[in-house]
């Protein structure tokens, strides 16, 4: 059985959107497309770049391997919180 990718998208800003969503994927590449695609619509809405994440306390982190990427963002200023994240997963029952 294949795992699926799952793509992460955490996010919570200033103006009270606090949320995730989730999508998934057979195809990496695919996942990682979809991911990155979501972390530059954020950027242009926003019109940020990486250079206004330049504070003491802001984050703006970009990695990715074969088997992963990762986006993360935290704007201080706007305390507003923007991340992607895409892997591989078996789907597991929630605790309760």
């Amino acid at each position: 059985m294949q795992k699926p990718i799952i793509v992460l998208v955490e996010y919570d800003f200033h103006n009270g959107n606090i949320d995730k969503d989730v999508f998934l994927f057979l195809n990496m590449k695919k996942a990682k497309a979809f991911g990155k695609n979501l972390a530059r619509q954020y950027l242009e809405n926003n019109k940020l770049t990486e250079s206004d994440f330049q504070g003491e306390f802001d984050t703006f982190e970009v990695e990715e391997d074969n088997s992963w990427y990762s986006f993360i963002t935290w704007l201080d200023s706007e305390c507003d919180k923007y991340n992607v994240f895409v892997y591989e997963r078996e789907f597991e029952d929630a605790v309760t």
